[in-house]
């Protein structure tokens, strides 16, 4: 899905879509009845790498994260982290 987001709005940035997010909620893992196994163009190298570890079931096979079951305080944490950085003056290196 987010490889299509991007074909329309390049400028998407995923967050919460990492091998240590998955691991943390390996509680609410599901599976997938027709997982993707095709080549995703617009992924970022972090985002590839975990999608290079499903398309080959290093945990499990067809596994799935459904993103509403990551911890709130967690998507809490890592967006107010974020906004921080966003707001955060920039400066010139020397």
């Amino acid at each position: 899905m987010l490889d299509q987001i991007r074909g329309y709005f390049p400028q998407t940035r995923s967050f919460l879509m990492d091998e240590q997010t998955l691991l943390t909620h390996r509680s609410f893992w599901g599976s997938e009845s027709s997982p993707t196994n095709r080549e995703l163009s617009r992924l970022n190298p972090e985002e590839t790498c975990l999608y290079d570890t499903l398309k080959t079931h290093r945990f499990a096979r067809s596994l799935r994260l459904e993103q509403e079951r990551i911890d709130f305080s967690r998507v809490k944490k890592t967006m107010k982290l974020l906004l921080e950085q966003k707001l955060r003056p920039k400066t010139k290196d020397k």
